[in-house]
């Protein structure tokens, strides 16, 4: 699943994307605050409420993994 969404409240587009990758140390950009590696099964509690970019990303992929194809809800 990727694509793009308007986030109105900053007046920015953000690119969602899911991708792999092997667990190393991240090093962030000047755009990224914080950055933390977590179980996935922790991942829905870690990210913005229903609605957001992040969340429906991690939804996607948690439903993907449990054998459902798209969203809830």
């Amino acid at each position: 699943m990727t694509g793009t969404y308007w986030f109105g409240k900053k007046d920015m587009l953000m690119i969602g994307f899911i991708a792999e990758a092997k667990k190393r140390e991240l090093v962030l950009s000047g755009e990224v605050d914080e950055a933390v590696w977590v179980p996935v099964s922790q991942a829905l509690k870690m990210v913005h409420p229903a609605g957001s970019v992040s969340h429906t990303l991690v939804e996607y992929y948690l439903n993907e993994q449990k054998g459902q194809k798209g969203l809830t809800g």
